[in-house]
């Protein structure tokens, strides 16, 4: 069970062990296909925050998974010594986190030699710093995009072969992305709609919140199973004509 942010007071949000394992394989395919077994992944996020899952999971694939302790999180300058002397090999953060990075020196090789691999997800990412990553020669980096609602990632997009602006990529394995109008149909590409997730990733609902729990996971009207189900994000975005998604912001007021 893992909280997830709102309007309002905290949710706890009920996700599948089924769902996480879907995650990890995903991941395993195209994130992190090229690290060794024997790979050292930092786990940045606290336990309590969902993004810790991507980590942690890197322990079914033999990985050894290195915690940076919270005053590493705090300082960009002893993260990057914390990493560097750890032999951390990849790691996810927040662009407001990475931009900090940045700043200290981590896109220069000679910051940390081991590091390879820098999954950045949590808010979104601006034009300048897209570019940015885009230049960078020493490292990789994948923008990634989900609610806790929907198990850390829907979505996913490597750097540097996406395009010249910000994306959220396309769905991992075995999820569905629908972007509708207000009537519930899907909306053409380049005209923006309401995200909705469907799938794997999807979870069993709110701890103790039936009724928000109806109003967020809906029926899945695309699916041909009687029980799947699909998410409303209250994230506004739409179909780009290459495939991929472009995040557009909230319907709403939430963070």
């Amino acid at each position: 069970i893992y909280t997830s942010g709102s309007t309002g007071e905290p949710k706890g949000v009920m996700v599948e062990h089924a769902s996480v394992i879907n995650l990890w394989a995903s991941m395993e395919k195209t994130i992190f296909h090229d690290l060794p077994s024997n790979a050292r992944v930092a786990q940045n996020a606290p336990i309590t925050f969902d993004a810790s899952v991507q980590s942690l999971v890197q322990l079914l694939s033999g990985r050894t998974v290195v915690v940076i302790p919270q005053d590493a999180r705090l300082d960009a300058n002893l993260f990057l010594r914390y990493a560097r002397i750890h032999r951390v090999e990849a790691f996810d953060c927040t662009p407001t986190h990475l931009d900090a990075l940045i700043k200290e020196g981590i896109l220069h090789e000679t910051s940390n030699p081991s590091l390879k691999l820098v999954v950045v997800g949590g808010e979104a990412i601006n034009g300048a710093m897209w570019k940015t990553l885009q230049a960078s020669r020493s490292l990789r980096f994948y923008n990634v995009y989900g609610p806790t609602e929907c198990t850390v990632n829907a979505t996913e997009c490597a750097l540097p072969e996406a395009g010249g602006s910000p994306t959220i990529g396309h769905p991992i394995a075995n999820t569905r992305i629908y972007i509708l109008d207000q009537q519930g149909a899907p909306v053409p590409i380049g005209v923006a709609g309401e995200l909705y997730i469907g799938g794997a990733g999807v979870a069993r609902g709110y701890l103790n919140r039936d009724q928000l729990t109806r109003e967020r996971f809906l029926k899945d009207q695309f699916s041909d199973a009687p029980s799947a189900r699909m998410y409303r994000t209250g994230d506004l975005a739409r179909w780009l004509p290459d495939g991929n998604i472009e995040y557009l912001g909230r319907n709403d007021f939430q963070v």
